[in-house]
């Protein structure tokens, strides 16, 4: 599964904690405590199932000066996938749009950005 994340705003944003529950996170794409995500940028991170029949699960957390960004995701090995995204603070506008037309290359697309 690939984890897309499009920073809409003027601020940095730094991944605050980072774990996959099940599953492995890819070796590639991978993110780092700390790791920047720089104003109106995107990056894009991947997790894959570590055995047959496991799926993935975990979270990602994104601060910023105005508070948190928490993405949490489940891919099961079989049956529908479920995505959702949550905010601490104020003025936080969030998008979270799941792919699943193909089944083994799942995207979780996700676009912050502040009220205007």
């Amino acid at each position: 599964m690939t984890v897309v994340v499009q920073n809409d705003t003027d601020d940095e944003l730094r991944v605050d904690g980072a774990v996959v529950l099940r599953g492995d996170w890819d070796e590639v794409q991978t993110p780092q405590h700390d790791q920047r995500v720089p104003a109106r940028s995107s990056v894009a991170w991947a997790t894959r199932s570590s055995k047959l029949g496991a799926g993935t699960s975990g979270y990602l957390r994104l601060a910023s000066p105005r508070g948190f960004v928490t993405l949490r995701w489940e891919l099961p090995w079989t049956g529908a996938p479920v995505a959702s995204i949550d905010s601490t603070g104020e003025g936080w506008r969030t998008k979270l749009r799941l792919e699943t037309e193909v089944p083994d290359s799942v995207v979780v697309a996700v676009t912050i950005r502040f009220r205007e």
